[in-house]
């Protein structure tokens, strides 16, 4: 599992989706749909697209000249460029908060954070292998480069503590103070394990995932493909698991409230973009997104 998942699919606030398309010629680029329908509101390809807490699109492109770098997108006001330099990662911290990682830039490589009316700031020198943000404040972010200092470690917006020295795949926010993570290399330890500060850690499964998101309120939702008849979509909450569908989707997002939105390409007809709520599906475009 790549440590830097780039998603086509993502929340806007509770009630949009963010999808991006690059095989549908002039229709490619980055929509937005809500309930009332679709809104272009880009035809350039972006090659990351994350989702601050206060609403705003954060995407980065590559393959644009001088248009290159990190831009904000918001309702009614339009795109604004924030940065030239172009992350291996970002993630949201804070409603109005952004943390990213550079590899490519000398002394400028590690973590960094920016903030509208503040600017940038450098938050740490290391480079992590993969990160995850509350979008409270709250970092966490993984290393394995470096000796006695690798497993995971939390920030608090003032400084670092080191949580674990397993180095875990997947890394996901469940709420304050709460993480869930997936391992793979620790024998009978492999599997997804829940953090909750005060309390500590506990198994919530041995099975392996191949995605791993947050559903909100200490929940979280997978996708298993080597369990045979167990393969599909499961939720779990509070560590009872239920089995949500037995399509194995390209991109799993929540939104809304207590929804899904997940894509499928092979299932024929049923090829395209799934708005899951409660017990009912509903398909809400044929299209296929994607990332470059």
């Amino acid at each position: 599992m790549s440590s830097w998942v780039t998603d086509a699919l993502l929340p806007l606030g509770n009630d949009k989706l963010i999808v991006c398309y690059t095989d549908y010629g002039a229709g490619n680029g980055i929509w937005s749909y809500s309930t009332s329908g679709w809104s272009k509101i880009s035809s350039w390809i972006p090659d990351d697209m994350k989702v601050l807490g206060n609403g705003q699109l954060v995407v980065t492109f590559t393959n644009y000249g001088s248009g290159n770098g990190i831009w904000v997108y918001e309702d009614g006001t339009g795109w604004s460029k924030i940065g030239s330099w172009i992350p291996d990662a970002m993630a949201a911290l804070d409603n109005d908060q952004l943390v990213v990682s550079y590899t490519n830039y000398g002394s400028g490589n590690g973590l960094w954070t920016y903030q509208a009316g503040t600017g940038w700031s450098q938050l740490g020198s290391w480079i992590p292998d993969n990160m995850a943000a509350s979008g409270s404040g709250q970092l966490f972010v993984t290393y394995s480069n470096y000796g006695s200092g690798n497993g995971l470690w939390g920030h608090n917006g003032t400084g670092w503590s080191r949580v674990s020295s397993w180095i875990q795949e997947d890394l996901e926010l469940l709420g304050s103070g709460q993480f869930a993570v997936t391992y793979t290399n620790y024998g009978t330890g492999n599997g997804i394990w829940t953090y909750q500060d005060g309390v500590g850690w506990s198994q919530v499964g041995s099975w392996i995932p191949d995605d791993l998101k947050a559903l909100g309120n200490g929940q979280f939702v997978v996708t298993y493909t080597n369990y045979g008849a167990g393969n599909g979509i499961w939720a779990c909450d509070g560590g009872a698991w239920s089995k949500v569908g037995s399509w194995i989707p390209d991109y799993l997002v929540p939104w809304g409230s207590d929804q899904l939105a997940v894509s499928y390409t092979n299932y024929g007809s049923g090829n395209g973009v799934w708005d899951v709520n409660g017990g009912s599906w509903t398909r809400v475009s044929s299209w296929i997104p994607d990332m470059p």
